[in-house]
Protein backbone atom coordinates (compact mmCIF):
# COMPACT_ATOMS: atom_id res chain seq x y z
CA UNK A 1 0.00 0.00 0.00
CA UNK A 2 1.18 3.56 -0.97
CA UNK A 3 0.82 6.61 0.62
CA UNK A 4 1.68 10.53 -0.06
CA UNK A 5 5.57 10.13 1.40
CA UNK A 6 6.31 7.42 -1.54
CA UNK A 7 5.79 10.40 -3.71
CA UNK A 8 8.35 12.67 -2.36
CA UNK A 9 9.74 13.49 -5.81
CA UNK A 10 6.36 13.19 -7.71
CA UNK A 11 4.67 16.64 -9.41
CA UNK A 12 1.46 17.69 -7.69
CA UNK A 13 -0.64 16.55 -11.17
CA UNK A 14 1.01 12.79 -10.20
CA UNK A 15 -0.40 13.28 -6.45
CA UNK A 16 -3.64 14.37 -8.05
CA UNK A 17 -4.24 10.99 -10.36
CA UNK A 18 -3.27 8.80 -8.02
CA UNK A 19 -5.54 10.50 -5.33
CA UNK A 20 -8.22 10.05 -7.98
CA UNK A 21 -7.83 6.60 -8.28
CA UNK A 22 -7.54 5.74 -5.12
CA UNK A 23 -10.94 7.86 -4.97
CA UNK A 24 -12.47 5.83 -7.89
CA UNK A 25 -11.49 2.50 -6.23
CA UNK A 26 -13.57 3.24 -3.22
CA UNK A 27 -10.58 3.85 -0.91
CA UNK A 28 -12.35 7.11 0.42
CA UNK A 29 -10.42 7.48 3.61
CA UNK A 30 -6.76 6.92 2.05
CA UNK A 31 -8.02 9.37 -0.51
CA UNK A 32 -9.05 11.83 1.79
CA UNK A 33 -6.02 11.59 3.92
CA UNK A 34 -3.84 12.13 0.57
CA UNK A 35 -6.06 15.01 -0.60
CA UNK A 36 -5.39 16.63 2.91
CA UNK A 37 -1.53 16.34 2.66
CA UNK A 38 -2.05 17.81 -0.66
CA UNK A 39 -3.50 20.77 0.80
CA UNK A 40 -1.27 20.91 3.81
CA UNK A 41 1.85 21.44 1.25
CA UNK A 42 -0.84 23.59 -0.97
CA UNK A 43 -3.68 25.06 0.74
CA UNK A 44 -4.73 27.32 -2.47
CA UNK A 45 -4.24 23.86 -4.81
CA UNK A 46 -7.38 23.97 -6.88
CA UNK A 47 -6.89 20.50 -7.62
CA UNK A 48 -6.44 19.32 -4.29
CA UNK A 49 -9.54 21.02 -3.32
CA UNK A 50 -11.89 19.40 -6.64
CA UNK A 51 -10.46 16.10 -4.96
CA UNK A 52 -11.42 16.87 -1.56
CA UNK A 53 -14.84 18.05 -2.32
CA UNK A 54 -15.50 14.67 -4.32
CA UNK A 55 -14.51 12.85 -1.12
CA UNK A 56 -15.83 14.91 1.70
CA UNK A 57 -19.56 14.25 -0.85
CA UNK A 58 -18.85 10.52 -1.08
CA UNK A 59 -18.43 10.75 3.16
CA UNK A 60 -21.54 12.70 4.32
CA UNK A 61 -23.44 15.99 4.10
CA UNK A 62 -22.04 17.24 7.05
CA UNK A 63 -18.40 16.34 5.82
CA UNK A 64 -19.45 17.68 2.57
CA UNK A 65 -21.27 21.14 3.77
CA UNK A 66 -17.85 21.79 5.72
CA UNK A 67 -15.79 21.43 3.20
CA UNK A 68 -17.43 23.24 0.50
CA UNK A 69 -17.23 26.11 3.10
CA UNK A 70 -13.54 25.76 3.23
CA UNK A 71 -13.03 25.38 -0.22
CA UNK A 72 -15.16 28.53 -1.13
CA UNK A 73 -12.46 30.27 1.19
CA UNK A 74 -9.35 29.09 -0.31
CA UNK A 75 -10.57 30.16 -4.24
CA UNK A 76 -11.42 33.37 -2.99
CA UNK A 77 -8.24 33.48 -1.35
CA UNK A 78 -6.71 31.98 -4.61
CA UNK A 79 -8.02 34.63 -6.48
CA UNK A 80 -7.36 37.64 -4.00
CA UNK A 81 -3.63 35.85 -4.28
CA UNK A 82 -3.22 36.52 -7.60
CA UNK A 83 -4.73 39.66 -7.99
CA UNK A 84 -2.37 41.33 -6.05
CA UNK A 85 0.14 39.32 -7.95
CA UNK A 86 -0.54 40.96 -11.10
CA UNK A 87 -1.73 44.78 -9.92
CA UNK A 88 1.25 45.07 -7.49
CA UNK A 89 3.82 42.72 -7.82
CA UNK A 90 3.28 40.95 -5.03
CA UNK A 91 0.34 38.33 -3.43
CA UNK A 92 -2.34 40.77 -1.60
CA UNK A 93 -2.38 40.29 2.19
CA UNK A 94 -5.76 39.20 3.89
CA UNK A 95 -6.93 39.52 7.97
CA UNK A 96 -6.55 36.09 9.47
CA UNK A 97 -9.90 34.77 9.76
CA UNK A 98 -10.37 35.61 13.81
CA UNK A 99 -9.75 39.06 13.21
CA UNK A 100 -12.27 39.58 10.76
CA UNK A 101 -15.11 41.83 11.06
CA UNK A 102 -17.72 39.82 12.38
CA UNK A 103 -21.07 39.60 11.03
CA UNK A 104 -24.65 40.26 12.59
CA UNK A 105 -24.75 36.41 13.98
CA UNK A 106 -20.95 37.26 15.41
CA UNK A 107 -19.14 34.68 13.30
CA UNK A 108 -16.34 36.23 11.00
CA UNK A 109 -17.68 37.62 7.46
CA UNK A 110 -16.58 35.20 4.46
CA UNK A 111 -13.64 36.56 2.70
CA UNK A 112 -14.28 38.89 -0.52
CA UNK A 113 -12.71 38.68 -3.95
CA UNK A 114 -11.44 41.15 -4.70
CA UNK A 115 -13.02 43.48 -7.66
CA UNK A 116 -11.78 41.78 -11.20
CA UNK A 117 -12.38 45.05 -13.18
CA UNK A 118 -8.43 45.76 -13.25
CA UNK A 119 -7.29 42.05 -13.82
CA UNK A 120 -9.27 42.34 -16.44
CA UNK A 121 -8.27 45.54 -17.66
CA UNK A 122 -4.62 44.85 -17.03
CA UNK A 123 -4.08 41.43 -18.65
CA UNK A 124 -6.10 42.06 -22.51
CA UNK A 125 -2.67 44.85 -22.39
CA UNK A 126 -0.04 43.23 -25.19
CA UNK A 127 2.88 41.45 -23.61
CA UNK A 128 0.46 39.85 -20.52
CA UNK A 129 -0.47 36.52 -21.94
CA UNK A 130 1.14 34.72 -18.30
CA UNK A 131 -1.24 37.46 -16.24
CA UNK A 132 -4.14 36.27 -18.81
CA UNK A 133 -3.43 32.65 -18.36
CA UNK A 134 -3.50 33.15 -14.70
CA UNK A 135 -6.55 34.91 -14.42
CA UNK A 136 -8.30 32.09 -16.90
CA UNK A 137 -7.29 29.68 -14.67
CA UNK A 138 -8.26 30.36 -11.96
CA UNK A 139 -11.32 32.16 -12.90
CA UNK A 140 -12.14 28.78 -14.50
CA UNK A 141 -11.57 26.91 -11.40
CA UNK A 142 -13.95 28.92 -9.21
CA UNK A 143 -16.54 29.09 -11.93
CA UNK A 144 -16.27 25.17 -12.03
CA UNK A 145 -16.68 25.12 -8.05
CA UNK A 146 -19.52 26.92 -8.25
CA UNK A 147 -21.45 25.15 -11.13
CA UNK A 148 -20.60 21.46 -10.25
CA UNK A 149 -20.22 21.37 -6.19
CA UNK A 150 -22.46 24.06 -5.12
CA UNK A 151 -24.69 24.11 -7.69
CA UNK A 152 -25.39 27.68 -8.14
CA UNK A 153 -25.27 29.05 -11.52
CA UNK A 154 -25.89 32.84 -10.14
CA UNK A 155 -22.60 33.05 -8.34
CA UNK A 156 -20.69 31.04 -11.31
CA UNK A 157 -22.37 34.35 -13.71
CA UNK A 158 -19.75 36.66 -11.95
CA UNK A 159 -16.55 34.10 -12.77
CA UNK A 160 -18.29 33.63 -16.47
CA UNK A 161 -18.38 37.35 -16.87
CA UNK A 162 -14.73 37.18 -16.20
CA UNK A 163 -13.92 34.87 -18.50
CA UNK A 164 -15.94 36.24 -21.66
CA UNK A 165 -13.90 39.26 -22.53
CA UNK A 166 -10.05 36.77 -21.73
CA UNK A 167 -11.99 33.58 -24.17
CA UNK A 168 -12.84 33.70 -27.82
CA UNK A 169 -16.83 33.40 -27.66
CA UNK A 170 -16.61 29.61 -29.09
CA UNK A 171 -14.01 28.93 -26.89
CA UNK A 172 -14.88 25.35 -25.63
CA UNK A 173 -13.79 26.42 -21.59
CA UNK A 174 -16.47 28.36 -22.24
CA UNK A 175 -19.15 26.58 -23.56
CA UNK A 176 -18.81 24.30 -21.49
CA UNK A 177 -19.06 26.45 -18.57
CA UNK A 178 -22.25 28.10 -19.88
CA UNK A 179 -23.82 24.87 -21.00
CA UNK A 180 -23.12 23.75 -17.07
CA UNK A 181 -24.54 27.20 -16.12
CA UNK A 182 -27.76 26.52 -18.12
CA UNK A 183 -28.27 22.74 -17.27
CA UNK A 184 -27.82 23.68 -13.07
CA UNK A 185 -30.13 26.89 -14.24
CA UNK A 186 -32.70 24.19 -15.06
CA UNK A 187 -32.48 25.31 -18.82
CA UNK A 188 -31.97 21.76 -20.39
CA UNK A 189 -33.07 22.54 -23.48
CA UNK A 190 -29.95 25.86 -24.00
CA UNK A 191 -27.73 23.21 -22.32
CA UNK A 192 -28.25 20.58 -24.94
CA UNK A 193 -27.98 23.56 -27.36
CA UNK A 194 -24.96 24.92 -26.05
Amino acid sequence: HRDLHSFPTRRSSDLVDYCSEVAITGKIQLADTIAGEMLNEQPLDADAWFLKLTVARAQSDETFKATLDLARTAFVRRWNRMHGEILSGHASTEPVAPQAPEGPDHTPDKIQPLDPAPIIEKVQKPGNEAMKGAAISVASDIAWFELYFDHNAEAAQKWIDVLRPLLPADSTPLRRLLGWQAMIAGRRSDARDI
